[in-house]
């Protein structure tokens, strides 16, 4: 994979993370209006964007579950950053370090070997205790001092 290949790789992958949450918000916004010509409006739209998500990842030519590494860091941010925008959901800073930190080990186990982004083989069975340390670490309370 050359750079330019990869780059283009790594924009859709980016529009795929933006279409996905930004349906999902959508749809969100869909649930809490409170006409009903609002909702459908909003459903609708929500169902589009979505659509457009599942054609992105699934129209070009690559094996998808050999890149969901790089797209669940993509996504993790994205979904953060229009949470904390559209709905004023601002997320802890404990939550956001254990999601990212999951999603970066994510990422580096599918990259590792001098395997370059997309060749690497897909197998998060060793990826899992250190996903589910960061997921404790971000909903367990702190130990009191």
């Amino acid at each position: 994979m050359d750079l330019k290949q990869m780059s283009t790789t790594l924009l859709l992958l980016f529009a795929a993370a933006l279409l996905e949450a930004g349906g999902d918000a959508v749809v969100r916004m869909g649930l809490r209006a409170s006409g009903i010509g609002a909702r459908i409006m909003l459903f609708l739209a929500g169902g589009l964007v979505l659509f457009a998500y599942g054609y992105a990842v699934n129209q070009p030519s690559w094996d998808f579950g050999r890149l969901l590494g790089v797209y669940v860091v993509f996504f993790f941010v994205v979904a953060q950053v229009l949470s904390w925008v559209i709905f004023h959901q601002r997320p802890s800073a404990r939550y956001s370090l254990a999601g990212l930190s999951s999603s970066l080990a994510e990422s580096s186990f599918r990259t590792t070997r001098n395997q370059r982004i997309g060749d690497s083989i897909s197998n998060s069975s060793s990826v899992r205790p250190s996903i589910a340390m960061a997921w404790k670490c971000a909903v367990l309370p702190l130990p009191k001092r």
